[in-house]
């Protein structure tokens, strides 16, 4: 089981390495209806604000909702679709990070990309966070953190001080 996450039913769901999704049903865990041949690796999930189901997996990011698929990956435009990590804005964009692929952004319908030629300080990003203030913060392979607000992205890694440029996961506090 690479990750976790409970749905508004009260549901939990599961993602893995190479045995797909599986959710609570009563005391047992089963494959969604449409999932149940679905095995890619399945390292992300978000279950969106909308009841929607984000999973990311190792081939692009999967819109789950009542047994109907959605796959967002190479045939769509993206470079290096591997998602491994899913993070919701509070106006319903969903964010995603991909594993050489960089950052994805789907927002009212239109998929964009952002890489280390956009300013992202690495195309390998591990993790996201979004804070109260609305920024997103990006944990990366090799690139240490980074802070995508207001159109921009600002680095913080080893040169300025962190003891490594990999960020493998982000957590605030709860006065953020």
């Amino acid at each position: 089981v690479w990750c976790v996450s409970k749905d508004a039913q009260n549901r939990l769901w599961a993602g893995t390495w190479g045995g797909g999704v599986v959710m609570q049903q009563g005391d047992h865990f089963v494959a969604p209806a449409g999932l149940e041949n679905v095995v890619v690796p399945m390292p992300a999930i978000l279950q969106a604000q909308d009841g929607v189901t984000w999973i990311g997996t190792a081939s692009g990011l999967l819109r789950y909702q009542a047994g109907t698929i959605k796959w967002f990956g190479d045939k769509e435009g993206l470079k290096l679709p591997d998602v491994r990590a899913i993070a919701e804005d509070k106006d319903g964009t969903i964010w995603f990070g991909m594993i050489g692929g960089g950052l994805g952004r789907l927002q009212n319908g239109k998929l964009e990309q952002f890489l280390k030629s956009d300013g992202l300080p690495s195309d390998y990003v591990q993790c996201l966070h979004l804070d109260s203030d609305g920024a997103l913060w990006i944990g990366t392979d090799g690139g240490g953190l980074c802070r995508y607000k207001n159109g921009r992205f600002s680095k913080i890694n080893s040169a300025e001080g962190l003891p490594s440029d990999q960020a493998n996961g982000i957590a605030f506090g709860k006065d953020g």
